[in-house]
């Protein structure tokens, strides 16, 4: 426990009417405690100041939270936060306005301590609108997180899509095998082309027309998968992951922090590389055209790591990455798969944290947020 929260304690005790402690046994607790004289001590005695803090953005947003008087190592945590839903650096210009809350503690001599924390922070963006998000404790967790006003979390999910666009070119599921079709097949030509329209909220685009109209499955199997994909050929068969179609050499990212299997040639699935994760977890990625360095068995790696690159090895149709998400040892489909989605409130939960913003924003109000 930090001294001043000894300090505070003792106080505390000193202070509680049920204990009935007079001013002499709290001088002599302060004494015991510090070891040193209790008016001394108390010069050093903290309180906590909250504070507002509000402007308009000139060059960074960080640096202007700064000059308008939030600590700057206040500051790393929820600059991470609103990582979740804003680009700071391209979704944030000079003009757009911020309001902060912010709290640090101070010495009765009014000197600070610690780095202070932010309460809630709100950005009025000309580009992506209003993004606030609130500082919240939810029942059984161990500390206190950032989440959006909406009530989904804005921490890093448990696992992430291995490219940085995913265009998804086949589905996991129930499939014709690609080299089963006619020569000269659209199918049987490689992974459609990426779609035209933009992609959808998380850079993820559904499965293209043309794929699903050649048998290729979005949505999940028809069937309980028991084991691993095997193609066959003159058949439908599983495809125990799902394929996503990208430029030869665009990286691939390892989806969760990790430990490496194997990283050679494996069959069908040409230069291959499976990460296990812990928990039962692990991924695999297919026909890629080179690794990353260090990238070989026994090596941990951590999300979001470049691990290799996209290829067209194997048993493969086009340039793609073929990616699986192995769960105690049976494939699920990853788009489906509740590590990719965030956190959200529900429940009591969920109207707590209403309540809280609730008190927030009626407390801007009253001390002159702009609107």
């Amino acid at each position: 426990m930090a001294p001043w929260a000894v300090v505070a304690a003792a106080l505390c005790i000193a202070a509680s009417p049920a204990a009935a402690v007079t001013p002499l046994r709290a001088e002599a607790a302060l004494e015991r405690v510090l070891g040193a004289d209790p008016a001394t001590a108390r010069e050093h005695l903290p309180f906590t100041r909250r504070s507002n803090a509000s402007g308009r953005i000139a060059g960074s947003l960080a640096e202007s939270m700064a000059a308008a008087g939030v600590p700057r190592a206040a500051l790393v945590e929820p600059l991470r936060a609103l990582t979740a839903t804003l680009d700071v650096a391209r979704d944030t210009a000079d003009g757009d306005r911020f309001w902060v809350r912010h709290e640090r503690a101070f010495t009765l001599d009014g000197q600070p301590t610690g780095i202070g924390r932010v309460l809630w922070l709100e950005v009025a963006s000309a580009r992506k609108g209003r993004v606030a998000i609130h500082r919240f404790r939810a029942s059984g967790a161990a500390r206190e997180a950032f989440w959006l006003a909406s009530g989904e979390g804005t921490e890093a999910t448990a696992i992430r899509l291995p490219l940085d666009t995913i265009s998804v070119s086949s589905g996991f599921g129930m499939r014709a095998d690609p080299f089963d079709q006619p020569s000269g097949s659209a199918l049987a030509m490689g992974p459609a082309p990426r779609p035209a329209a933009s992609p959808a909220p998380g850079n993820v685009n559904m499965a293209t027309p043309l794929g699903i109209s050649l048998g290729l499955s979005p949505g999940g199997a028809t069937t309980r998968p028991t084991t691993r994909s095997v193609l066959r050929r003159g058949a439908l068969s599983l495809h125990a992951g799902v394929d996503f179609v990208a430029d030869p050499g665009t990286p691939v990212h390892a989806a969760a922090d990790g430990v490496v299997l194997g990283a050679h040639y494996k069959g069908a699935y040409g230069n291959w590389i499976e990460i296990v994760h812990g928990a039962g977890l692990a991924t695999v990625y297919g026909h890629l055209s080179a690794y990353a360095p260090g990238t070989v068995a026994g090596a941990a790696v951590e999300r979001g790591q470049v691990i290799g690159y996209v290829g067209n090895t194997g048993r493969s149709t086009g340039a793609h990455l073929h990616f699986e998400l192995v769960v105690d040892g049976r494939p699920v489909d990853p788009m489906k798969h509740g590590g990719l989605g965030r956190t959200r409130l529900s429940g009591a939960d969920l109207a707590r944290f209403e309540k809280a913003v609730e008190a927030d924003l009626a407390e801007a109000a009253r001390e002159g947020k702009p609107r």
